[in-house]
């Protein structure tokens, strides 16, 4: 089967195992709307939340690359879960980025509901303040932010094209002029089929890329130089770009090749576009391209901001 996780990696085979939990009611949950409750209590049970934790502080110190790929397993099924799972990390790293030594040692193992009502917050307990100029380490939330969005892209291209061709192969039927008596036997849709995972397996290589310059840029931690933060922000923003491009695509043509049926609401193959569409929309990928371009001609990095 197409873009299986790695079997022997035990974070991405637990996630693989959740995100079959998820599949169970997706389109109904899509339907409904709220909040999923019941998987997000499946999710913490699963250890996930605290695996990017180093250990030194009682997590398990899994790479960007392996907390990413989770995101883009849990798009497969859900990009809502997936867009959660992925933006947990930042709060979780807030405190890495910008907090003091001395704050980092204040941590609680769990989690639950804190309500705070009259409380006194002294200087030594803010973790930042607005004054204080962003360095390349302090900045890399941004990076982070676009690094789950553009995984979120990629795993719903993923999810759509797997159960686009599920359905293909159950349910499809052939054009009345295709000349086959098969579905899958016309010309036209095996070569759609295949430039379609074409496209999606590029956009998960640049996806993985991308991860693995920000691994490389988060190890060097507060020392990270410009230069460093740069190259990452480009490889993320490159990445980004076309992993909405191959989303919005893949999420659409796909419905040319099963047939006019797949549309109807009952299936809810179409839950895949809107999450891309709305996360595209938000974050235009236009300015992004300006971003590359300026740095491919003036080798000039995007200063550090939110969304680059």
């Amino acid at each position: 089967m197409p873009f299986e996780t790695d079997a022997d990696d035990t974070l991405l085979a637990k996630a693989g195992e959740l995100r079959q939990a998820f599949h169970l009611n997706a389109v109904e949950r899509d339907k409904q709307g709220g909040r999923p409750v019941d998987q997000i209590r499946l999710l913490k049970q699963s250890g996930l939340p605290s695996a990017q934790i180093a250990r030194e502080y009682g997590g398990q110190g899994a790479s960007w690359l392996t907390i990413l790929r989770i995101v883009r397993e849990f798009a497969k099924t859900d990009g809502s879960l997936a867009h959660l799972f992925g933006y947990h990390h930042l709060p979780l790293n807030l405190i890495l980025f910008r907090g003091s030594a001395a704050q980092k040692e204040k941590w609680l193992t769990g989690s639950g509901t804190v309500r705070f009502v009259n409380l006194e917050v002294h200087d030594d307990e803010l973790i930042s303040s607005p004054d204080v100029p962003l360095t390349p380490w302090s900045s890399l939330t941004s990076l982070l932010q676009q690094s789950v969005l553009l995984n979120v892209f990629v795993g719903s291209a993923q999810g759509i094209l797997e159960e686009g061709r599920n359905y293909t192969t159950t349910s499809s039927r052939p054009w009345i002029y295709s000349g086959v008596e098969r579905h899958v036997d016309d010309p036209w849709i095996k070569r759609q089929y295949g430039d379609l995972y074409i496209r999606t397996l590029a956009a998960a290589e640049l996806a993985d890329k991308a991860a693995r310059s920000l691994d490389a840029a988060y190890a060097e931690g507060p020392s990270l130089t410009a230069v460093d933060r740069g190259a990452a922000a480009i490889n993320i923003a490159t990445a980004n770009v076309y992993a909405g491009e191959v989303g919005l695509a893949v999420s659409s043509e796909v419905f040319e090749v099963m047939g006019a049926r797949s549309a109807t609401t009952a299936n809810g193959f179409d839950r895949f576009w809107r999450n891309v569409r709305t996360h595209t929309l938000h974050n235009p990928a236009e300015y992004k391209k300006r971003t590359v371009g300026t740095w491919l001609l003036t080798g000039e990095f995007p200063v550090p901001a939110i969304y680059r």
